[in-house]
């Protein structure tokens, strides 16, 4: 993934895709927030969501930084893929992990949410500089896709 991204709070988004590596998926042309299923199956999702910094938080102030993460399949939410992960006031620690095992066909449409909460707007997602090794930069956001079972021999 290649974004830089800053949440607002209290608002239901998905992370914007812009760049994939299997022929088994594809972007949506037309709202890079979709991969649309290209081979049918099923498939075991994981996404990764880590925020890279928090700014001006404040411990007296309630609720905490929190990030949200779910997975949406053809424009439902699906609510036994949610998670939280409350934040700290140094980002890039924590990372929210969310899998899911689904039987798909062919078009259709997998979406990853995000959702912070946030007194002070304070939550930013995109690729940090700040926590590197051996020069190679964190992304805030990572997806993968494994075929367990394919219906085409």
């Amino acid at each position: 993934m290649d974004f830089v991204f800053s949440s607002k709070p209290n608002v239901n988004e998905f992370v914007h895709f812009s760049a994939i590596d299997t022929p088994d998926w594809k972007i949506n042309p037309k709202d890079n927030r979709e991969l649309i299923c290209q081979n049918p199956g099923i498939w075991y999702l994981c996404s990764q969501y880590q925020v890279t910094g928090l700014k001006n938080v404040d411990n007296n102030v309630l609720p905490k930084p929190s990030l949200i993460g779910w997975f949406n399949l053809n424009n439902i939410d699906l609510e036994n893929t949610a998670a939280i992960s409350n934040e700290r006031e140094i980002g890039g620690t924590n990372v929210l992990t969310i899998c899911y095992l689904e039987n798909f066909k062919i078009g259709d449409i997998i979406k990853c949410g995000l959702y912070s909460i946030s007194p002070n707007n304070n939550i930013y997602m995109g690729i940090t500089q700040e926590i590197t090794r051996n020069n190679l930069n964190c992304p805030s956001f990572i997806f993968t896709a494994q075929l367990s079972y394919s219906n085409i021999l």
